[in-house]
């Protein structure tokens, strides 16, 4: 018997592999965009004695060009090495650990422009869930629901307007994807009914109506007023259907 020397691979110390590689790169695309539109402001007192910190959001361009340019590091950091199911804890990791450094600190715009504050968490929105997209797995829809979450609470002083489009962003952002799984997940919706479970934390007036709710359960309405299910429904769907 002998190695087969076409599917060896020589290492020398210190070990790193091309995963390891692409997970490290991930974790600094996230810091350097978090690095570039917010920084941390010291709040000082009349005699120059440090009182307390806030978030300054610096001034952008627009969410589509800082959304782009993010999303296009962090493909060139998957690469050929990597894949976005063995990077997603850190990907997500790194998220919640800086989205967490902003909680309980006031929020301030540079320039005044309290829509630069929309714009940074606009564009966030727009990564996290690209990411989620491509492996929307239980554990990436938990991790996307808590930073969800995060990203809402931290804007709660946010202007109403400013809060209101954030929210319904987030909305649009987790109906796509709640079709998406409903469609190519069709025995298998623990994904779906998380995500729901978000939306409902949010009000009323973002819940999914009667008809998408149907579709996505594959629930029919009959004449006679009685209710047709699907062959994968299950009771876990049922459980979920009373509570939400």
């Amino acid at each position: 018997m002998a190695v087969n020397s076409s599917k060896t691979i020589d290492h020398i110390r210190p070990f790193i592999t091309g995963p390891s590689i692409s997970r490290h790169k991930i974790s600094a695309d996230i810091t350097d965009f978090f690095n570039k539109h917010r920084e941390m402001e010291v709040v000082t007192d009349d005699q120059g004695v440090a009182v307390s910190r806030r978030i300054k959001i610096r001034a952008g361009t627009s969410v589509s060009a800082v959304t782009n340019q993010t999303i296009a590091s962090l493909k060139r950091s998957i690469g050929e090495n990597g894949s976005y199911d063995a990077c997603a804890n850190y990907f997500f990791g790194t998220v919640k650990k800086l989205l967490s450094r902003l909680q309980d600190k006031p929020l301030v715009a540079e320039k005044g422009d309290l829509g630069n504050q929309l714009y940074f968490f606009s564009a966030l929105v727009d990564i996290v869930f690209f990411y989620y997209s491509m492996t929307p797995r239980v554990r990436q829809t938990y991790v996307t629901s808590e930073i969800v979450l995060m990203i809402i609470k931290i804007m709660d002083a946010a202007p109403t307007d400013l809060k209101d489009s954030l929210i319904r962003k987030i909305v649009h952002e987790s109906r796509l994807i709640i079709v998406q799984g409903s469609v190519e997940r069709t025995a298998y919706k623990v994904e779906v009914m998380n995500l729901l479970i978000v939306l409902r934390g949010l009000g009323e007036k973002y819940l999914l109506d009667q008809e998408s709710i149907f579709h996505v359960f594959g629930l029919e309405l009959r004449d006679d007023g009685t209710f047709g299910f699907g062959k994968n429904f299950d009771y876990f769907q049922v459980v979920f259907l009373l509570f939400t």
